[in-house]
């Protein structure tokens, strides 16, 4: 019985690297500020998509917080800010604006 080698054979070449990969975090921002800077809010995601939904996520949970707390108008407003930052990656709540920034990977 003959086993496979290890290692691939010396003559495959390497696969090429990636020409720039992108990361993305979700940042808030506070517009009334005269230079608004982005507060980071998450973690760093591969993907696009991924980043925008932890941000509706954490929209809705708000939501959830503020009715649970009897907020109920800021609680509506966050549930519809949910909504655009799954399908856009970005939203506005009140005088804060969240959006899902590309980041260089390095």
């Amino acid at each position: 019985m003959t086993c496979p080698p290890p290692f691939p054979p010396l003559n495959d070449p390497p696969e090429p690297p990636p020409e720039r990969p992108w990361l993305y975090q979700v940042v808030c921002l506070e517009t009334t500020d005269a230079h608004p800077a982005p507060h980071p809010l998450s973690p760093r995601f591969r993907n696009r998509m991924i980043a925008c939904r932890w941000l509706g996520n954490y929209l809705a949970y708000s939501a959830d917080n503020l009715e649970h707390d009897g907020a109920l108008a800021q609680a509506a407003a966050f549930r519809g800010a949910a909504e655009s930052a799954r399908a856009n990656g970005w939203a506005d709540v009140g005088t804060v604006h969240y959006q899902v920034l590309p980041i260089p990977a390095w």
